[in-house]
């Protein structure tokens, strides 16, 4: 599955930074990849991330989709992704399973006015930075991001309260030190 997102959270166990990852990885096609160490699911090969703490098996229902966790609709079957998963941290060394709650658990988030503004990763905070203090704000200059900057509510942009955002994601950004 190509363009996984990289989710950074707070640690469950000590608050750093920590990466939340998908326990599989999904390749479309039609060869069967039992012979690759991989399981076949439908239209999908199905790769094993961490089979000492996630083994594969395939949900119960004949749907073979894929879909978001966060998606609102009722269960439709198949694999909830951004659901279960991985925490890995490199300040306490935790490696466990982790359900995933957001944006309660985004490392990169701010209160604003009493509304929550978010990140998945420091990437799309810098990206988010970057947007909120252009002049000139047109989602379509950020591939990948045009929906979600579409969609940011008017009061992390307003005159008023641009700086206090900025700053905040700068702040926040600054506390942090990359990853290798």
């Amino acid at each position: 599955m190509r363009g996984a997102v990289m989710i950074d959270i707070g640690s469950p166990r000590c608050g750093r930074r920590a990466v939340w990852d998908e326990p599989f990885e999904f390749f479309g096609g039609r060869r069967r990849g039992e012979a690759e160490g991989l399981h076949q699911w439908g239209g999908w090969r199905v790769r094993e991330k961490y089979p000492s703490l996630f083994a594969w098996r395939a949900p119960p229902t004949w749907s073979r989709v894929l879909w978001s966790g966060d998606d609102q609709r009722r269960d439709p079957g198949g694999y909830r992704l951004r659901h279960q998963g991985v925490v890995r941290c490199p300040a306490c060394h935790r490696v466990a399973r982790h359900r995933l709650r957001w944006p309660a658990d985004a490392y990169f988030q701010w209160s604003i006015r009493g509304q929550t503004l978010w990140a998945w990763n420091a990437g799309d905070a810098r990206v988010l930075l970057h947007y909120v203090e252009s002049t000139l704000r047109a989602p379509e200059r950020y591939p990948g991001h045009a929906k979600s900057l579409r969609e940011l509510p008017a009061v992390f942009l307003t005159a008023r309260n641009r700086g206090l955002v900025a700053r905040r994601i700068r702040a926040t950004l600054a506390e942090i030190t990359p990853r290798e």
